[in-house]
């Protein structure tokens, strides 16, 4: 069973983030224009001081219109489409050089950070969960100290990932009452608790079949081109 490994807040992660968005923006570069998108550090790594599990959580956020760009973007550059991970308005991508590791308890083969990459809806309730939740940490210094009591009491109970995950639930339930608006928190609770659109998926699918296509007609052309110049 998977170990789960949750370390002491280590003052490097804010320039791991700054290596992998580096990274992000290179990929994002061919499909999207930079003010289309932002790429945002969000979870426990993101705040000062909190133990975390050594992963660099991202937010790519884009608008609704842009999601299929930029879901292009990172399936072309070493990133894979981790369905099964999917919540509410968000898509999930793994990072292809890093073995599969959610409890981050190995290096990475490469030596680069490890990273879980969030494609967001601007207006989504994910987006929305996650940026409270580090606001709220960032202000109080006490329920920060309780949550990451809380995850280094966990690793001795817990080396489900799923269990872990579970068990965090009820203080991240304080944290979201406590930093959220009313508003905030009927729109977060209101949000149907479903993956995103298949509609989108099956359209992403047939424009990488597109793509496949036609990359193998130039290539066909290219090749004939050099046996007419050959003859």
């Amino acid at each position: 069973m998977l170990q789960i490994n949750v370390v002491p807040y280590n003052p490097e992660w804010p320039a791991h983030f700054e290596f992998i968005r580096a990274q992000l923006d290179d990929a994002l570069a061919d499909f999207l224009p930079k003010e289309k998108y932002e790429i945002i550090h969000v979870g426990s790594t993101s705040i000062p001081g909190l133990a975390a599990k050594p992963i660099i959580d991202l937010d790519i956020v884009v608008d609704a219109e842009d999601i299929m760009e930029a879901t292009m973007a990172l399936t072309a550059n070493g990133y894979t489409y981790a369905y099964e991970a999917n919540g509410i308005d968000r898509m999930v991508f793994r990072y292809d050089k890093h073995a599969l590791d959610s409890g981050a308890s190995k290096p990475t083969e490469d030596g680069t950070p490890r990273r879980a990459v969030y494609l967001n809806k601007r207006t989504g309730a994910a987006l929305l969960n996650h940026l409270i939740v580090q606001r709220t940490l960032m202000n109080d210094p006490e329920l920060r100290k309780e949550y990451g009591d809380v995850k280094l009491e966990l690793v001795g109970e817990h080396s489900s990932i799923g269990a872990y995950g579970g068990k965090k639930n009820p203080v991240l339930s304080k944290i979201l009452e406590k930093g959220a608006t009313p508003e905030e928190l009927r729109y977060i609770r209101s949000k149907p608790k479903r993956r995103i659109d298949e509609k989108l998926q099956a359209a992403r699918k047939a424009r990488i079949e597109a793509d496949e296509k036609r990359v193998l007609a130039d290539g066909k052309a290219e090749a004939g081109q050099a046996d007419a110049t050959a003859s």
